[in-house]
């Protein structure tokens, strides 16, 4: 998230006041239709897979990175994959710390709209959000 100068912290707490003209901008949502791997120039977006059983691969793991992959399209076979890296792990909703395992949105369970949300620690990725259900990689 930016925001202009007319948007500040307002003391003693964690909101924010936007003054005459001014505006807070979200990272945008990106809408893919083919595999992607992810940088971390794309931190903070959101993706909505446009096609059946996409696969989005993490980049490596740094410090504050966070992602949303929502599903936009339902599954054919596989369903929507979020894949960390060989030496990294997805970890939460009850998966198996382990590395290389891709977090799925099975084609049995998939619905519009399913979500999962991850962010880095810097040394692996943490499910901080999710809709819907979502299996790691057998």
């Amino acid at each position: 998230m930016t925001y202009n100068a007319r948007v500040r912290r307002v003391r003693g707490g964690d909101g924010l006041e936007i003054g005459s003209g001014g505006s807070i901008q979200y990272p945008p949502f990106i809408s893919k239709v083919a595999n992607y791997t992810v940088t971390a120039n794309d931190a903070g977006s959101t993706f909505v897979a446009g096609a059946a059983d996409l696969v989005f691969t993490l980049p490596a793991p740094s410090a504050g990175l966070r992602y949303r992959f929502i599903c936009g399209t339902l599954s054919a076979t596989t369903g929507l994959s979020v894949s960390p890296g060989a030496a990294d792990k997805i970890i939460g909703n009850g998966f198996t710390a382990v590395d290389d395992k891709d977090a799925i949105n099975t084609a049995a369970t998939d619905r519009l709209g399913d979500m999962l949300e991850v962010e880095s620690d810097g040394s692996d990725w943490y499910i901080t959000g999710v809709i819907g259900t979502w299996a790691r990689q057998a």
